[in-house]
């Protein structure tokens, strides 16, 4: 899958940056010649095969198909260089936030939301406060205190625990989340619960080859020898490790004060296909970084069942308000409730609509059903929620805002979505729209 790269811009006639020294027009212009100038310059520098991920946090979890924040950063810088005035920027989909951490170092107000709990928590975590040195002091006396638990009582019950976890494996952990729960500061055990997440991660009898659940054979889960209190604790070592360098860096580009980053961050548990957050009556953000998923989470990466185990062993009160056990019903649940996760609700006439929004869409549905039209429900299902969701961020967006996506195609019934194109037809309908709404006003 080759990542694509666009700044899509919307235009009305009410608002312009005269007052800049420049009109949209030739604001346009500037940001194009600036995008060829970064790549005439280096030509790997969409793909940053080089790139030290360590520096925004990226290996605190291994989360499933995370982009390469210097591609982010370097898009972001180009905006925020050429577009004065941009300040408040948001993601709708942010999975672990690659996107926030990445606009940190413009000083931008970074607002994100998810609708997986995990991703949230790990967002929270890499966004701040950051509190290194508390986190290195407390991270002793918690090695301490696991060391010293004599307690075998399993801290946690669900479906199929003993299927996923040895014995030994359950109390280890179970003496981990005791004590996590001792640590008094919040942000700081979150800081642990994220490490305890990896823990779970490789810890479990489930193939890390695969994003969905799959256990492994009963022969290799037996040959497996290992202490999941070693694993947190090498893991915390190098979490530490990486937490205080991405901190170095916030605060050699002037952004933190004191152990807070010094503009805003909003992080939040919410759907993006029913609402995506602002915290004005008005359209509110001038800048979207976002990156959707292929499709459908069931039969692309399975984020919701990824986290399902490692969300099991987290007191799930720490994370957010409203991260309840609902999240937990089943190893689907997650992924049911995001882009495309429902089959059952699609409405033909809107899919008729969307075939008309977009010729892409409509070229490559007829082709997938020539192939196998038992397929095309989950292409439709998809596409009508990432419309929606399309939609609902132009309602927040402000005009003469700028939106960059990150996207990726992929193949359903060996058709190939051209997702790229599909999504660009889509935005500029729903800007066309937009504009229409705005205007009239």
């Amino acid at each position: 899958m080759t990542d694509k790269y666009a700044i899509n811009k919307k235009s009305v006639k009410s608002i312009s940056r005269v007052e800049k020294g420049l009109t949209p027009e030739e604001t346009d212009q500037l940001l194009v010649k600036e995008i060829e100038h970064a790549t005439a310059e280096n030509s790997d520098v969409w793909t940053c095969p080089d790139s030290n991920r360590r520096e925004y946090c990226h290996s605190f979890f291994q989360y499933p198909a995370m982009m390469v924040p210097a591609v982010q950063k370097k898009l972001i810088d180009i905006v925020s260089s050429v577009v004065k005035g941009t300040k408040n920027m948001i993601d709708p989909m942010m999975g672990s936030a690659t996107t926030l951490v990445a606009s940190m170092e413009n000083g931008l107000n970074c607002y994100g939301q998810d609708i997986n709990p995990l991703a949230v928590l790990i967002s929270k975590v890499r966004t701040g406060p950051f509190l290194v040195e508390g986190a290195k002091q407390q991270a002793m006396h918690l090695m301490k205190r696991i060391e010293s638990d004599k307690n075998d009582k399993i801290e946690k019950e669900f479906k199929g625990i003993n299927k996923w976890f040895k014995p030994v494996t359950q109390q280890e952990l179970s003496k981990i989340v005791r004590g996590i729960r001792e640590e008094e500061n919040l942000n700081v055990r979150r800081f642990f619960w994220v490490v305890l997440a990896e823990t779970v991660r490789v810890s479990s009898n489930d193939r890390t080859s695969t994003f969905k659940l799959h256990i492994r054979p009963e022969d290799e889960i037996d040959r497996r020898v290992f202490s999941a209190i070693d694993v947190f604790a090498l893991h915390l070592d190098k979490t530490l490790e990486d937490y205080e360098a991405h901190t170095v860096l916030l605060a050699n580009s002037g952004q933190l004060v004191q152990e807070s980053y010094r503009a805003e961050v909003h992080i939040r548990i919410e759907d993006s296909k029913a609402s995506i957050y602002c915290p004005t009556k008005e359209p509110f953000y001038d800048l979207l970084v976002t990156s959707p998923p292929y499709g459908d989470n069931k039969t692309t990466v399975t984020y919701g069942q990824y986290s399902y185990l490692p969300l099991q062993w987290i007191d799930l009160n720490d994370i957010d308000a409203k991260a309840t056990e609902d999240f937990l019903r089943t190893t689907l649940e997650i992924d049911s409730r995001s882009l495309g996760g429902k089959l059952t609700e699609i409405d033909s006439e809107k899919v008729d609509e969307l075939c008309k929004q977009s010729p892409s869409f409509l070229r490559t549905r007829k082709a997938i059903e020539k192939v196998n039209d038992s397929l095309v429900k989950k292409v439709d299902a998809f596409l009508l929620d990432l419309n929606q969701t399309i939609a609902n961020i132009f309602e927040v967006m402000k005009p003469n805002s700028y939106q960059i996506w990150t996207v990726g195609n992929r193949r359903v019934g060996g058709i190939e979505i051209p997702n790229a194109a599909i999504i660009t037809e889509l935005i500029e309908k729903n800007r066309e729209s937009w504009c229409q709404q705005w205007n009239g006003k």
